[in-house]
């Protein structure tokens, strides 16, 4: 009897688990329990210290109270998710000098949720995500030290007011970094990103950066912009691109594959440099250029559309300076180009040496008080311009023009 009722009882609790689903699946690589979770533990000055898993995670980190995080290890991503996002305002992210890793997924390897303030990260690497931080949603935002590299889209992506320092952003298929209006970006480098190095909006600092070897524009900002103490070089479009009433100082760019500096309506570009560009070295509509030089470029060293331009130097340019019959120049040098100065409009105190042509002019231009000497096709060009106070020498020979060209 006691026989039978054993067996029975065995067969009713085999048919009973045969009829229901396993609760234990097989781990994959994927899977949520790859890794166990990050742990937040106090650190002594108050900070609270991450620790991420040392297997590779599935599931972001989320802050989720104001304070100072700082991370105590590298994180490692097995799937398309972020590493870490920040659900509070007033946050302060230290990364602690770690690397953050992706797996060139979508998602963002650090992102801000939700409209949030005061959100500082610093300290850091983060690489191989969709867009490597996302601060659209974040007011007053600072970057740190970072280093943002090869991440799918832009290193780092904001529609806000960002300020970023000391950044380093390099390999991205998108901008380096692309920052709302009002924005401010300090020694930091963009490299070798596939769209352009940095972009602001308007009413931004772009100062003591530098932006080489990006696939589109070294340096972008929209009006009112300044761009301060930078250098652009080897990009492959603009090496600096201004819109209204921008200022351009202290710039130094050279090999961009389209014009090295160009600034629109109302700007001023100063005591700036342009070589070796492929179009111009420096391209003014509507502005002011002031004590600036240009050498190698491929079509017009500074050209001057409805612009002035004061203190000029032009070396070894197609035509040194271009200057339209809305423009004027004031106190220039020209040196070894086809053409030293090409203008349509009033220009003095040109000196044009050693150049193919000196002064190339067109009916409507006024051209006084300058020197035009041992060019070695013309001193000057005209074609009914008005000349007063021109000293020419051809073959050693002193010749003014004054007279013979007023009319």
């Amino acid at each position: 009897m006691l026989a039978r009722l054993s067996s029975f009882v065995v067969a009713a609790v085999v048919g009973c688990l045969a009829s229901v689903a396993p609760c234990q699946p097989a781990l994959g690589p994927a899977s949520e329990a790859a890794a166990p979770p990050a742990r937040f533990e106090a650190a002594p000055d108050g900070a609270m210290l991450i620790v991420p898993p040392i297997e590779p995670m599935v599931q972001p980190i989320r802050i989720e109270a104001s304070g100072l995080y700082r991370l105590a290890g590298n994180i490692v991503m097995a799937g398309d998710a972020s590493a870490l996002l920040i659900e509070r305002a007033n946050v302060t992210l230290d990364l602690n000098g770690y690397v953050i890793v992706g797996t060139r997924g979508a998602a963002p390897g650090i992102s801000v949720v939700g409209v949030r303030s005061a959100i500082t990260i610093r300290n850091g690497i983060v690489r191989n995500f969709g867009d490597g931080i996302v601060l659209v949603d974040a007011l007053s935002a600072r970057a740190d030290g970072l280093i943002i590299e090869t991440n799918v889209r832009h290193g780092i992506f904001s529609s806000r007011s960002v300020i970023a320092e000391d950044c380093i952003l390099r390999g991205n298929g998108g901008w380096g970094m692309l920052l709302g209006p009002s924005s401010r970006a300090s020694r930091c480098t963009a490299t070798a990103n596939t769209v352009g190095g940095i972009s602001t909006g308007t009413d931004s600092i772009i100062e003591r950066c530098i932006a080489s070897g990006n696939a589109g524009p070294g340096i972008d900002a929209l009006s009112t912009a300044l761009v301060l103490d930078s250098v652009a070089s080897g990009n492959g479009a603009n090496g600096v691109l201004v819109r209204a009433n921008a200022v351009v100082s202290h710039v130094v760019t050279r090999g961009n594959q389209s014009n090295n500096i160009e600034a629109h309506e109302g700007s001023v570009v100063a005591f700036s440099g342009a070589a070796e560009g492929s179009l111009q070295g420096i391209a003014m509509l509507r502005g002011v250029v002031f004590a600036s030089s240009a050498s190698n470029n491929q079509t017009y060293g500074i050209g001057l559309e409805h612009s002035c331009g004061e203190l000029l130097a032009a070396f070894q340019n197609q035509v040194g300076v271009y200057s339209s019959i809305y423009a004027s120049v004031d106190g220039m040098v020209a040196t070894q180009n086809t053409i030293g100065l090409q203008t349509s409009g009033p220009a003095s105190g040109v000196r044009a040496w050693l150049n193919t042509t000196g002064i190339d002019v067109d009916s409507s231009a006024v051209v006084t008080n300058s020197v035009s000497r041992l060019n070695n096709f013309s001193n000057y060009f005209p074609s009914g311009g008005k000349f007063g106070s021109i000293l020419a020498e051809s073959s050693g020979a002193f010749t003014t023009t004054n007279a013979a060209f007023n009319h």
